[in-house]
């Protein structure tokens, strides 16, 4: 995904050629660059800037507040390094912006003494996770929301409903939304991605092997394999945002 400015428009003045109208938007998301706009993708600054009110705007791969968090994170690898060891090759509004947009990898790696004490205290901490947690809950919401839908076009009602009631039953979809659980290699336990794949505990009876089975069955006329079909909604849906 690239972040472009319009050629002409100063971010430092706000101005497009010394005060000409602007002929079109001055930033956008895409993931490939008119002629016209300049490519500034490697900045976290403008990203965190420029890029929120652009969310949702028809661009695929860009439609929720993970997608913008998912650019920001590897900017913020490329320096810190996923351990954070290099903390602090990061500029002090580099340092918010981490904070904002991976506090919890941040207290993985360096503890929660050190989140708080690089945030100013328990109060502004709290702050930063509380933001995060309120984004993230929205945009996972809303990928929930399309993984059932297609789930529904692949399976139809019936089939759809009875499927959705065995993954609400297990709540891995309260802990998909709350806490971002998708795979055991990532979370220590079985998410709703392992469900969907048929993978750790769900071997038997996530929707890849029921479906592998007969048990289930894609409707007539869908124009996806069983193995796509689940690539779409774990990997591209939940995982990815890209719906």
């Amino acid at each position: 995904m690239l972040l472009g400015k319009l050629q002409g428009y100063d971010i430092a003045t706000g101005q497009y050629l010394g005060g000409q109208l602007l002929p079109q938007d001055a930033f956008i998301v895409a993931t490939a660059l008119p002629s016209e706009y300049d490519d500034i993708s490697d900045n976290m600054e403008y990203w965190d800037k420029y890029a929120p009110p652009l969310i949702n705007n028809n661009v695929v791969g860009f439609k929720d507040w993970l997608c913008l968090r998912a650019q920001i994170k590897t900017l913020i690898f490329n320096i810190t390094g996923s351990d954070f060891i290099n903390w602090d090759l990061l500029t002090a509004e580099q340092k918010v912006i981490a904070m904002r947009y991976v506090p919890t990898k941040i207290i993985d790696a360096k503890g929660s003494p050190f989140f708080m004490g690089q945030a100013g205290g328990l109060y502004q901490g709290e702050a930063f996770l509380d933001e995060y947690q309120a984004f993230a809950e929205t945009a996972r919401t809303k990928r929930l929301k399309t993984f059932g839908d297609f789930g529904y076009y692949g399976l139809g009602k019936d089939q759809g409903l009875q499927l959705e009631r065995m993954y609400q039953v297990l709540a891995l979809n309260e802990s998909y939304i709350i806490r971002g659980v998708m795979y055991l290699a990532e979370d220590s336990v079985d998410g709703i991605g392992d469900w969907v794949m048929g993978t750790n505990g769900f071997g038997a009876n996530g929707l890849k092997p029921l479906l592998n089975a007969g048990t289930f069955n894609l409707i007539a006329g869908f124009p996806y394999t069983i193995d796509q079909f689940c690539a779409i909604l774990a990997t591209n849906i939940l995982e990815n945002g890209n719906y």
